[in-house]
């Protein structure tokens, strides 16, 4: 008996919890209007998906925003110097880090019902004897979900300290679905530094 195997990754709807975890004692006076945008992710093309999004949702708020992988022109390894080089190079006055802290993926497997493949063997008056009746595969359905936390940090570029930070979970599919994961971890992100006031159109 064959068994067919069908991926259905499906997103989860858990809440998002937001902790602020670091606060430096200025930061309600802090606000910035030009951002560089860096995540950190082992996975180059998720990095870049997840820094273009963080970019829209911080000019969506009349603010200015670059994706570091645009500013070095691909996959380059996040050196401190160099970064430090880019924001005075180009005049950002705030550096926004993000990063996934940890990830979990969890498997939900439910079986499905057995199909079956009809082949007629011979022609003649007969009916039910003419075919051969062979269960194919017992079909089953995997919904993967992965949870993640991340952190996100800003880090003043006048100081070259950071002076807020935040940690938050986002969970999603892993496979068919990762761009709607990195808008909701995006949104999330934007919705606390609008709350903190750390954006200035």
């Amino acid at each position: 008996m064959l068994v067919a195997v069908s991926l259905l990754v499906c997103a989860c709807a858990a809440p998002t919890k937001v902790n602020r975890t670091f606060a430096a004692p200025n930061v309600a006076d802090s606000s910035f209007s030009n951002f560089l945008v860096i995540g950190v992710a082992g996975n180059y093309n998720s990095r870049a998906l997840f820094e273009r999004a963080m970019v829209a949702e911080l000019k969506s708020k009349g603010v200015s925003a670059t994706a570091y992988h645009l500013v070095v022109k691909g996959n380059q390894p996040l050196i401190r110097d160099d970064v430090i080089d880019v924001v005075k190079t180009h005049g950002y006055d705030a550096v926004l880090v993000t990063r996934v802290k940890s990830r979990k993926v969890d498997a939900d497997i439910t079986k499905g019902p057995a199909e079956m493949k009809v082949t007629m063997k011979q022609s003649g008056h007969l009916t039910f004897i003419r075919y051969d009746y062979e269960e194919l595969n017992n079909l089953r359905k995997i919904n993967l979900t992965a949870s993640v936390v991340l952190t996100t940090e800003v880090h003043s570029a006048a100081s070259e300290e950071m002076i807020w930070a935040i940690e938050f979970s986002s969970s999603g599919s892993m496979e068919n679905n990762i761009e709607q994961l990195i808008d909701n971890a995006a949104g999330t992100i934007i919705e606390s530094l609008v709350k903190d006031r750390l954006v200035r159109p």
